[in-house]
């Protein structure tokens, strides 16, 4: 995933404060869930 390339560079270049950082990661987290849990719906919900 590019997002997680990018919080390795801003970790090592350390040009964002660790408030960035931790947003960053939530945001990704959040994305992630979000598709996953649309998969997860498709994959158990008959279609109608």
């Amino acid at each position: 995933m590019v997002r997680s390339k990018v919080i390795g560079d801003c970790v090592r270049t350390m040009q964002y404060s660790k408030e960035s950082i931790i947003e960053l990661y939530y945001e990704w987290l959040f994305m992630a869930e979000a598709q996953c849990s649309q998969q997860i719906r498709q994959i158990h919900l008959p279609e109608e």
